[in-house]
């Protein structure tokens, strides 16, 4: 790697070490590995994000660059994607981040939202774009289901998924904060917090670019 080459990567690690002492070479090997991703072209994660965010690859990374605050997203984009070979995941993390990068004032809410994805399956996404500004029911009993309502049954049937799985699905969801749950009788009713509507606007403009 040539002088001009590392620079950012030095200055990076210089502006975290500044925030967190010592993660200063961690973070310069981080953009270092960045760069190498970006030419090599390998990474859904990052693809996703520059889709997202609307700027081509060099324009990304001058804006994390420039934006000392993308540093540690950028770190956790990494590190949680590294942990997960997931499509739905990488996909999502990536919107999540590209998101982050034109809403700086939400960036802590968009590092909670990568965090917590680590800790949802693949079709736990799936689960959460079916529920943006409407309840589920998970109906515990055998009567019929409630008309007017969307249920735990209706979206296993759209997704190709057992209802035991979707309703596991919208547990781990609210264990990570992206939805609620409140008993209510004969079931539990779901619905997404902020930070479920978050990540799925976010998924929203994966689509659309």
């Amino acid at each position: 790697m040539t002088d001009r080459e590392s620079l950012p990567a030095k200055v990076a690690g210089e502006i975290s070490s500044t925030f967190v002492p010592g993660t200063g070479p961690l973070v310069e090997r981080i953009f270092v590995a960045v760069r190498s991703e970006w030419g090599r072209n390998r990474s859904l994660a990052l693809k996703v994000a520059i889709k997202v965010s609307g700027l081509s690859r060099e324009d990304l990374a001058e804006r994390i660059e420039n934006e000392p605050e993308v540093v540690p997203l950028l770190t956790r984009l990494l590190w949680e994607a590294a942990m997960t070979g997931q499509s739905h995941l990488l996909e999502a993390m990536g919107a999540a981040f590209g998101a982050a990068v034109g809403d700086l004032d939400r960036v802590n809410e968009y590092e909670l939202i990568l965090g917590g994805l680590r800790n949802l399956h693949g079709d736990d996404v799936r689960v959460l774009r079916k529920i943006r500004d409407r309840y589920v029911f998970d109906q515990r009993s055998e009567e019929e289901e409630p008309s007017g309502v969307q249920t735990v049954r209706q979206i296993g049937r759209r997704l190709g998924r057992t209802d035991e799985a979707v309703a596991f699905g919208l547990v781990r969801l609210v264990s990570q904060g992206f939805a609620t749950s409140l008993g209510v009788l004969g079931g539990v009713r779901y619905e997404s917090t902020e930070l479920g509507r978050l990540l799925y606007d976010a998924l929203e403009r994966m689509d659309e670019s």
